[in-house]
């Protein structure tokens, strides 16, 4: 027996795998390079929305031979095509992820011919339906641990965020403007250490409402269009 005669075409074992995942679930659309999700997808849960639409975008491959579109897709792309919301797209990716069972680069997500078979016994139940769940709240619970830990640390009484917050806004911290920037290094400097992306809630608040503590402006700062955030002179 030569060692030709172990080969197998993995080509079309990957269409046969692509055609089992999708049928009666997709459609292509060639003309306008769009993957169309069927009626018969609402009925599954998200994670398997967007296997579902990872695994049909490897179906290009063998539908247009020149110029075929990209098998990999931003969470952007995703939201777009699946319905799901971007908020809950990128904690399934991320933990579609560490389960090994999609890829990242650049910020797009792809999915791995090898995994195919893996995916299409998740889609249809015939395989381990735990593993995506379990990964996902994996992702969730840890996600929410570092949230709960942002404000304060274990090992000390040191403020929440909210709190130091409340405090800058009553020493007039914001006279002179502040930007998102600078009111982070400030939180940082007495120890409340809070995620870039968490600090606009408080910003916002204090805008807002019929009694504003802060108001802002848009400025030029090191050729970049900021908002610098001034104390309300109006509750002086």
């Amino acid at each position: 027996m030569a060692l030709k005669d172990h080969t197998i075409d993995s080509t079309k074992i990957s269409e046969e795998l692509i055609e089992s995942i999708i049928t009666e679930r997709v459609k292509y659309d060639p003309a306008k390079e769009t993957i169309v999700l069927l009626p018969a997808v609402r009925s599954l849960t998200n994670d398997k929305k967007v296997l579902l639409f990872l695994a049909a975008l490897q179906g290009w491959r063998f539908l247009v031979k020149e110029n075929t579109p990209s098998e990999s897709a931003s969470p952007t792309d995703i939201t777009r095509a699946t319905g799901i919301p971007g908020g809950s797209v990128r904690p399934l990716l991320r933990g579609l992820e560490d389960r090994k069972i999609l890829i990242a680069v650049k910020g797009k997500y792809e999915l791995p011919a090898h995994n195919l078979g893996r995916v299409r016994d998740i889609i249809t139940g015939k395989g381990n339906q735990s593993e995506v769940h379990t990964s996902i709240h994996k992702h969730d619970k840890n996600k929410k641990n570092i949230k709960l830990n942002s404000g304060v640390k274990s090992s000390s009484n040191r403020p929440l965020a909210s709190e130091a917050f409340e405090k800058l806004l009553k020493n007039k911290w914001f006279k002179g403007g502040k930007t998102l920037s600078q009111l982070k290094d400030k939180l940082k400097e007495i120890a409340v250490i809070v995620p870039m992306s968490q600090l606009p809630q408080y910003l916002l608040k204090a805008v807002g409402g019929e009694d504003p503590k802060l108001e802002r402006k848009q400025e030029m700062i090191g050729g970049k269009k900021l908002w610098v955030y001034y104390q309300n002179t109006k509750n002086d």
